[in-house]
């Protein structure tokens, strides 16, 4: 044996993609979370968008994180548009349930901080609207708050950010407290449970990221079993 088999397990929730000349739902995993699981010493494993079949995976490989991704929309538009996707839906809520009964942290990125919230009895709105831009494919400076203030030794932070739905203070659930927010307008960028099990960020770790050291805080404080 090399040791090989003892490495730590990532688990990762799946995006929703589909063909383009067909109709075949896929589940998908970005390589940056391969490459990004590699090397912090994990395997990484792509859960499905079945429940169950989750759930077992789960439990088989006992993660030392839970990472919920990005990508498809947490809630569906009003006029019908987007990738809001049922099944991923149900998945993440039954994987988080189980997480928190099993033990095991949970690291909500982007989409994935928008399912902790709605999780926790929040709400999202599906479309910041005029407000999108400044959220699109951009970086933009947040204003940190315990636990993550305390974690990363700083006040204020650069990140990138990627997402056009989110949520204000008065939208957060409950158990969770607002540990970031964006300067520019307020809108909620990371979220945290008291013991800082289950930490939401609305920026990427696994894409170029200015906001590094915050990440590897953050991550170290979730597994730190991990190498950050």
């Amino acid at each position: 044996m090399d040791g090989r088999a003892n490495r730590p397990w990532i688990a990762f929730s799946s995006r929703v993609v589909n063909a383009e000349s067909y109709d075949e739902p896929r589940d998908a995993l970005s390589q940056d979370w391969t490459h990004w699981a590699t090397q912090h010493g994990a395997l990484p494993l792509a859960l499905p968008n079945n429940p169950s079949v989750a759930l077992q995976m789960l439990d088989a490989v006992g993660p030392a994180l839970l990472v919920l991704t990005g990508g498809n929309d947490a809630v569906q538009r009003a006029d019908g548009g987007g990738d809001f996707d049922e099944n991923r839906n149900r998945t993440e809520l039954a994987l988080i349930a189980r997480a928190l009964d099993g033990g095991v942290p949970i690291l909500g990125v982007c989409r994935g901080m928008h399912m902790l919230n709605l999780f926790h009895g929040g709400t999202v709105r599906e479309d910041l609207g005029d407000l999108s831009d400044g959220h699109v494919a951009k970086t933009h400076r947040i204003t940190l708050a315990d636990p993550l203030r305390e974690l990363s030794k700083a006040d204020v932070a650069e990140t990138n950010s990627f997402h056009r739905q989110g949520f204000s203070d008065e939208q957060v659930g409950a158990g969770l407290r607002v540990c970031a927010r964006c300067d520019a307008d307020g809108i909620v960028e990371a979220v945290a449970r008291e013991d800082a099990s289950v930490i939401g960020m609305g920026w990427h770790p696994e894409r170029a990221n200015p906001a590094r050291q915050l990440d590897d805080a953050i991550l170290s404080r979730l597994a730190p079993a991990l190498n950050w």
